[in-house]
């Protein structure tokens, strides 16, 4: 990827019109860092960049995914970009389905980690709201480790992500790694955690 299609997509370099910037660089929904293979909407995403990434969906592939096997999604997800989510999401919406497309909002990196894993691991609530909103079912999926959001919540001490989790989607897994479940990783924190949410896990995992 050229230094100027970079400084461009993280938002470090402004360019008067996107539209103009693609036509001059033909490739740019396809040309990827040496590093990390980050595609520009990767870069973009890292960077928050979301007027940039309205410009150049139309030229982007958003199931492309780097050498760690994240979409753009599970860079905005980790990093908390809300408003760089949405967007993502409502695009791919808006796309007409074919049978072959794998479920975007489900797909999973290297580590079998979905969007919604990534969120509750560095904590962001907003971001988890959103994504359970949108699939609630990701809330049933358990990562390479065998974790389910659940867990890595309750695990991580983010309580009330757990809260909001066990809330919208009662029937959600509650999977941990190395044969543990929710009530474990729950009873591991039990002197940080309230009552009252100690037997809110325990009453929908007895």
């Amino acid at each position: 990827m050229e230094a100027k299609v970079y400084k461009v997509a993280i938002g470090t370099e402004s360019f008067s019109s996107t539209v103009d910037f693609a036509v001059e660089n033909p490739d740019i929904g396809s040309t990827v860092t040496s590093g990390w293979r980050n595609s520009s909407l990767h870069v973009a995403t890292i960077g928050g960049n979301k007027v940039f990434i309205e410009n150049i969906l139309q030229y982007s592939d958003v199931f492309t995914t780097n050498s760690k096997g994240e979409t753009a999604l599970h860079i905005a997800a980790r990093l908390g970009h809300v408003e760089v989510a949405t967007c993502l999401i409502e695009h791919v919406e808006s796309l007409p389905r074919q049978e072959e497309d794998p479920d975007w909002l489900t797909m999973v990196n290297q580590e079998g980690n979905t969007a919604l894993h990534e969120a509750v691991r560095y904590g962001h609530f907003a971001m988890v709201e959103l994504l359970i909103r949108k699939r609630p079912l990701l809330a049933s999926s358990t990562n390479g480790d065998g974790e389910s959001p659940l867990f890595m919540a309750v695990d991580r001490k983010f309580y009330r992500i757990a809260r909001h989790i066990l809330e919208k989607f009662p029937n959600c897994s509650d999977s941990g790694r190395n044969g543990m479940n929710v009530m474990h990783a729950a009873v591991i924190r039990l002197h940080y955690i309230s009552f009252r949410f100690y037997s809110l896990v325990q009453s929908k995992f007895p």
